[in-house]
């Protein structure tokens, strides 16, 4: 309890603050930008880089952190070294930790708001000008129905986008008609426009979500329960699948037939490599970015199996500890809608590699916010009047 009190203590004063915000959108901005069909990725690299540093040293100087939010970062930050140094695994995690210890005070609305309306802009931004051929607007097809990328690299970095930014706005929004009409719009744009079955699922999901808090309390109590288990229970089973369904049975084939033939890379995987405790390098050639053929194509949807194959199962157990203990959280105060929106989230994480993506996830940033600060975005509605965030 001493511990949650420093941490509402230490929140940096709003000017310190806005700074600290205005480098997280630069950032965000710069992550999104290199998965899209932009030509100068190189200097939007160099910036993203740039940029994290300079947030996270002004996170240092400007806030004061709680020993807690120290040792989780100290550690986070130490197995992406070793895996790096030792292991030559790429350093997107450990970028991805400076940004978590850098927001690790800002109040989650305020990250979820601010987040939510970047990537919108962003989209629309390059949506207007692939459309005006400006930027290439990749088209891939897929069963003779042709799918756009509309400035991004692929039609699922599309969709994906649009789904985390529905997610972080419907954590914070009202679960008014508007809204739910919104997200069903949106469900159907993705799906007509982007192919993306997947990500419209997500999409109803997060409608039933906003109804959730129209259900009884003990309903949400238990059915927010009973879901965090099995999700994690699904998420884990899904990362060994290959090893116990019989390649030639009836069940592989119409698992890997429903999910595009990722089952079938999934196995090859499994047949050349085997989990580490600190990562590895596993080539991958994707789509991502061309439409012409690619020869050898193979690449690691599953977020749980690239996370554990080529991150290593340290940084696994990590991740998964840090997105439970923001479901505890969330849980004991009472917050249902936005347990329902973190679980739909590590759904997502089944069928794509968004989840693990610092990009794209914008719910990795607030893993390691208090439960005081989880109150005060979620429930203070004072607070949301004062400060006029939505």
């Amino acid at each position: 309890m001493q511990e949650e009190k420093v941490g509402i203590l230490k929140v940096a004063p709003i000017k310190n603050e806005k700074v600290i915000l205005a480098l997280y959108v630069i950032v965000l901005i710069c992550g999104i930008l290199m998965y899209s069909t932009v030509p100068f990725k190189q200097v939007v690299r160099y910036i993203w880089r740039s940029g994290i540093i300079l947030l996270f040293i002004c996170s240092v100087i400007f806030q004061r952190h709680s020993s807690r939010q120290w040792e989780v970062f100290l550690i986070l930050s130490s197995v992406c070294m070793i895996s790096y140094i030792f292991y030559k695994v790429n350093m997107d995690f450990f970028y991805i930790s400076l940004i978590i210890f850098g927001m690790s005070n800002i109040l989650p609305r305020e990250i979820l708001s601010v987040s939510a309306k970047t990537i919108f802009l962003i989209i629309l931004c390059l949506t207007i000008c692939s459309c005006i051929h400006l930027i290439p607007n990749l088209i891939f097809y897929r069963d003779g129905t042709m799918r756009l990328s509309l400035g991004t690299i692929y039609p699922l970095t599309y969709a994906s986008l649009i789904f985390f930014g529905c997610a972080a706005w419907t954590s914070i929004c009202e679960n008014n008609l508007k809204n739910i009409l919104l997200l069903g719009i949106l469900a159907a744009y993705i799906f007509i426009v982007n192919g993306a079955r997947n990500d419209t699922i997500n999409m109803v999901l997060l409608i039933f979500a906003c109804l959730s808090d129209h259900f009884n309390h003990k309903i949400n109590k238990y059915l927010s329960l009973i879901g965090t288990f099995l999700v994690y229970g699904i998420c884990i089973i899904s990362i060994f699948i290959t090893d116990f369904l019989p390649y030639y049975s009836n069940t592989y084939a119409f698992l890997n037939s429903l999910f595009n033939g990722r089952l079938g890379f999934q196995y090859t995987l499994t047949n050349f490599y085997h989990p580490t405790f600190w990562g590895q390098i596993i080539p991958q050639m994707g789509l991502g970015g061309t439409t012409t053929t690619v020869s050898n194509y193979f690449y690691i949807d599953n977020s749980y199996v690239r996370l554990l194959f080529m991150n290593g199962i340290v940084l696994t157990i990590l991740i998964l500890c840090l997105i439970y203990n923001l479901i505890f959280n969330l849980y004991k105060l009472g917050l249902y809608k936005q347990v329902y929106i973190v679980l739909i989230v590590m759904i997502s994480g089944i069928t794509e590699d968004s989840l693990v993506n610092g990009a794209i996830n914008i719910f990795f940033y607030i893993l390691l916010t208090t439960s005081i600060n989880l109150n005060d975005s979620f429930k203070t509605q004072e607070y949301i009047k004062n400060r006029g965030i939505i």
